[in-house]
């Protein structure tokens, strides 16, 4: 009889094996050939059930010019690797992936980046990567979810330059109008990737579940108070928005909220009384 032919996933990726029943020896385990291509400081990555096929999937989309000194999937892979799973490149899931990952840079996923988030997913596959990212479909549903304070939290560093305590408010009034594309980022002239604060609100808190930021995005582009957004203001926003209505209920004047909150709520209410 012909020995059975293993599994695939629709993607023509052969599944991973359930493991064992019992535990081999460290000894008695051999690494692979593909284990052994991996570069120094990079083996770890190579632990855990489906990290062959996570492998053979980076390999697809990897740019392989010699400007990265580790394996790295750049700008046109993560492009490419969108469109194969049929997510958008300025969508909330591209971002959700980087967040998974860990990822340092905008546009760019490592290799032990891609092992990582893609393990923490239990994704070896774009039809796997779909799937594993339904359940965040919700996410941003309402301000109190853990999971969006994390992501939220995220963001803040993955959008600046490594070098910027600060994110812009904007990149020039085009920014306004172009949506936040993480897997093709701007870059700047020195070829960093970051993105604007107003971007990243407009992708993570959209004005239609969350009312308050769409008055505090019309603030910002109608009277242009600042031009950078600090960490405590990226963060404060978020508890401002879990603490207070959109009729501004909930606001305390004492409430030691940043200045920037402070005039926003006066601003509104002036504005309320025209």
């Amino acid at each position: 009889m012909p020995p059975r032919k293993r599994r695939q996933d629709s993607d023509g990726l052969e599944k991973p094996k359930p493991p064992a029943k019992t535990a081999r020896k460290k000894s008695d385990k051999q690494p692979s050939k593909k284990a052994a291509q991996v570069a120094p400081g990079e083996a770890l990555v190579m632990l855990g059930d489906g990290a062959e096929q996570r492998l053979q999937w980076f390999d697809k989309y990897q740019d392989k010019s010699e400007e990265h000194p580790t394996p790295t999937i750049g700008p046109e892979g993560l492009e490419q690797m969108c469109s194969d799973v049929g997510i958008p490149i300025d969508g909330l899931e591209i971002l959700i992936v980087a967040w998974q990952m860990e990822a340092k840079r905008m546009g760019f996923f490592t290799l032990e980046e891609w092992q990582h988030g893609m393990g923490k997913l239990g994704a070896f596959s774009k039809s796997s990567l779909k799937a594993s990212l339904l359940p965040f479909q919700k996410i941003h549903e309402s301000a109190q979810q853990a999971n969006l304070r994390d992501l939220y939290k995220f963001a803040f560093d993955f959008a600046k330059e490594s070098h910027q305590r600060t994110l812009p408010v904007e990149m020039g009034k085009v920014a306004l109008q172009v949506p936040i594309r993480i897997a093709q980022p701007l870059m700047d002239a020195n070829d960093t990737a970051h993105a604007p604060a107003i971007g990243l609100w407009k992708l993570i808190l959209p004005a239609e579940r969350f009312p308050l930021m769409g008055m505090f995005l019309d603030y910002l582009e109608s009277k242009e108070p600042v031009k950078v957004i600090t960490r405590d203001q990226w963060m404060q926003f978020l508890d401002f928005i879990r603490a207070v209505k959109p009729n501004l209920d909930g606001y305390e004047e004492d409430g030691a909220w940043p200045g920037l909150l402070d005039d926003f709520v006066a601003w509104k209410r002036a504005d309320a009384e025209q």
